[in-house]
């Protein structure tokens, strides 16, 4: 993106990101435990509150508890054990690399070949 091309809406934004960098990401996330986390569900590793989930369901194809969450920068690896808050009771979760189940149509292919 470019920011020599004038004023747009968003634009400070945008500027104060590019030089002080992000203070979270999105990743996705499986149950080891077996409840569902929903939105606005705190995440935590090692007791210390990191995020927070943004979307989760069961997931057939899986056949388990996915979702998707913002995590402080620095929690983001693949593998990382984190706990989400659920009813009370933290349960058990690992940081997965997206998308969840490989993919296996034409388009899906070709993207991972590049």
């Amino acid at each position: 993106m470019s920011f020599d091309k004038g004023d747009f809406t968003g634009r400070q934004s945008l500027v104060s990101q590019k030089e002080k960098g992000i203070s979270r990401k999105l990743v996705g996330f499986k149950m080891i435990d077996k409840p569902v986390a929903r939105e606005h569900y705190p995440v935590f590793k090692d007791g210390v509150k990191i995020g927070e989930v943004t979307s989760g369901s069961y997931a057939p194809t899986y056949k388990g508890s996915i979702g998707m969450a913002y995590v402080s920068k620095g929690y983001e690896a693949p593998g990382a054990e984190i706990e989400i808050e659920i009813y009370g009771r933290k349960m058990k979760a690992e940081v997965v690399a997206r998308p969840f189940v490989p993919l296996h149509h034409k388009k899906a292919l070709a993207k991972n070949k590049n």
